[in-house]
């Protein structure tokens, strides 16, 4: 049994239940919020969070993994509040997202490694929400700054144990960027998901053999849980384990998810 960080504290992984692994609390700009403040209704954003979250626990969701990095408007305080409010257990994510950072894109990749750990070990911020999961992203194109966030979250993996999981570009095939990457950077994949191939074929992102695909529901949690399919999702999953293309994935795989 593992130990697995939440926005409330620490669980038993055997506590988890129904989880879905690819969700957003909310999204937005942090210098928006600091500078027009009158644009950002936290409390309102906050209630509906908790409301559309009290409705996946009502349907038999019991955590989600909120892959909201840093750059992308990352809330832990707020991320935490509507846990306490709905029950949903929810991951919180250190790591940031594919476009550029004015500080962060001439940091050395060894800060970006600590700042993420530091999420990891100590904590973010003064929220006391420890992050669970680091979150990278790849788009349109694997450029340098992409590619030092991939390395520097590949060692704060290595560090951690903290698991990986990823944004993606399909139409650059920006899967099979991360996948080297990672290998080069001794990343246990079995503790990473590649975003978004259900974007496309099986064939399209050829990843077969790593047994990382993502076949998460993209929809907002704040947008509400109306669509949720698991029969659906569960038939992907195993029309994809079926799949000749695909002779590296596990059949362990295909349960309800």
């Amino acid at each position: 049994m593992a130990t697995v960080q939440t926005a409330t504290g620490p669980i038993d992984s055997d506590n988890l239940g129904f989880t879905l692994t690819h969700e957003h609390v909310v999204v937005g700009s942090p210098p928006i919020r600091q500078q027009f403040p009158d644009l950002h209704d936290r409390e309102g954003i906050l209630k509906i969070a908790a409301v559309n979250l009290a409705k996946g626990r009502e349907a038999g969701v019991r955590t989600i993994v909120d892959l909201t990095p840093i750059t992308l408007g990352r809330d832990a305080g707020l991320i935490r509040e509507a846990s306490e409010r709905s029950g949903m257990q929810i991951i919180v994510a250190t790591g940031l997202y594919w476009f550029l950072d004015l500080h962060l894109t001439f940091a050395p990749p060894e800060q970006l490694t600590e700042l993420f750990v530091r999420d990891i070990r100590d904590g973010i911020g003064d929220t006391g929400v420890h992050a669970g999961v680091i979150k990278c992203a790849t788009q349109p194109v694997m450029d340098s700054f992409n590619e030092k966030v991939l390395r520097a979250s590949a060692q704060a993996h290595r560090q951690t144990g903290v698991p990986i999981g990823t944004h993606t570009f399909v139409a650059t095939r920006t899967g099979l960027d991360q996948v080297r990457v990672f290998q080069e950077e001794g990343v246990d994949l079995g503790r990473v998901i590649i975003g978004h191939s259900d974007d496309c074929t099986i064939a399209d992102q050829r990843m077969s053999s790593q047994n990382v695909f993502d076949f998460q529901r993209r929809n907002f949690v704040a947008a509400g849980l109306d669509d949720i399919d698991a029969a659906a999702a569960e038939d992907a999953v195993v029309a994809v384990v079926h799949d000749g293309d695909v002779a590296g994935a596990k059949p362990a795989v295909a349960k309800r998810l």
